[in-house]
């Protein structure tokens, strides 16, 4: 029996997401908010708690699905989560999403000590693999379960230290080129260790911001990465990752349609009408309703008329569209302005 979320639809969130990849006919617009941990919220666990049991990963995720019906679920380590399996430490909070409280790279002969990742035993990635693995026993044939991982540069920025990281990048580059090879890796790792078991993978770099790098080092510390993951991830799939990085990115446009990615992500402080301009017949474009000033302090009709003019605009992008929170949905927001993002969907007309 269907969840009641999607029992009166015409296609389920897994289908209407193989078509979209497809090119084939949609029932409506599918809506993909970057969920992160709020489903703990809506399950009523601690997020220390939850990111440390599979069972209430698996639990809350499920619970979250059947609730708001969106076209896709999945968790992740992200890049904390990455960060911490190699070595840096992170302060836990009940309320509050995990800080990154000591990097492991505390000087350049640290680096000899560090490995990539393996994912079957170290740090929390068993717990992810299980958890997922769980949420698609149960969810599975409705909904593609997926994986958020975080890119090499805000990993090897967790193992360092931001600005010591970011330092790096003028002042040793040699260096932030090695950690970026074993971050690189790692995410490789344990990407493979989800394709085995048949899960995707999307990509975060938040760091990897024009807001944060220029255009430049964007060019020589993340291009080359992502790139090399995208070549790799296509072989084992048939088609490229999906990428989201935060802040500006217009200046970088050209260049994240260069790494492989199939589908990027945007921020709310991007345009998603001049997104589908210039990336449209290149990639899927998702985005982009602000989570802090809309889904967070919004009311449900705020968020429908965002929704809907992310959707005017962007709805006949070539490859497709998705509709999306521009970042990670706030762990504070009204579950009835989720609701709302999906109704936009829903009341919108295809034409």
């Amino acid at each position: 029996m269907k969840p009641p979320s999607i029992a009166k639809e015409e296609m389920t969130p897994r289908e209407r997401m193989e078509a979209l990849a497809q090119g084939k006919d949609l029932d409506r617009i599918p809506c993909c908010p970057i969920i992160g941990e709020y489903p703990s919220i809506i399950f009523g666990v601690s997020i220390a708690s939850y990111l440390h049991s599979a069972k209430l990963m698996a639990d809350a995720q499920v619970f979250a699905f059947e609730f708001f019906g969106y076209d896709s679920v999945g968790m992740g380590p992200d890049y904390l989560g990455l960060a911490e399996a190699m070595g840096s430490e992170l302060k836990y909070y009940a309320d509050e999403r995990p800080q990154l409280a000591r990097p492991c790279l505390v000087d350049v002969e640290s680096l000899s000590r560090l490995k990539p990742v393996d994912p079957e035993k170290d740090g929390r990635l068993p717990l992810y693999l299980e958890a997922l693995a769980r949420v698609n026993e149960r969810i599975g044939r409705y909904v593609k379960v997926g994986s958020g991982v975080g890119g090499p540069f805000t990993v090897a920025a967790c193992l360092r230290g931001t600005e010591e990281f970011l330092k790096d990048l003028r002042r040793n580059p040699e260096f932030a080129h090695s950690v970026l090879e074993l971050t690189t890796q790692s995410v490789i790792n344990y990407m493979d260790a989800c394709l085995k078991r048949g899960f995707s993978c999307s990509l975060g770099e938040p760091l990897a911001s024009s807001s944060v790098i220029g255009p430049a080092h964007f060019r020589e510390f993340v291009k080359p990465y992502l790139a090399r993951i995208s070549e790799w991830f296509k072989k084992r799939t048939g088609r490229g990752p999906s990428l989201h990085i935060c802040g500006l990115t217009r200046p970088i446009w050209v260049d994240m349609i260069e790494t492989g990615v199939s589908q990027i992500s945007l921020d709310e402080k991007e345009d998603i009408g001049e997104a589908k301009k210039e990336l449209g017949s290149k990639v899927i474009v998702k985005g982009n309703v602000p989570p802090v000033t809309v889904l967070l302090n919004g009311t449900p009709e705020t968020v429908i008329e965002t929704a809907t003019e992310c959707l005017q605009k962007a709805f006949d992008s070539p490859k497709g569209f998705i509709l999306s929170s521009g970042c990670t949905v706030p762990l504070a927001t009204p579950p009835a302005n989720v609701h709302a993002l999906m109704e936009a969907t829903k009341r919108f007309v295809l034409g």
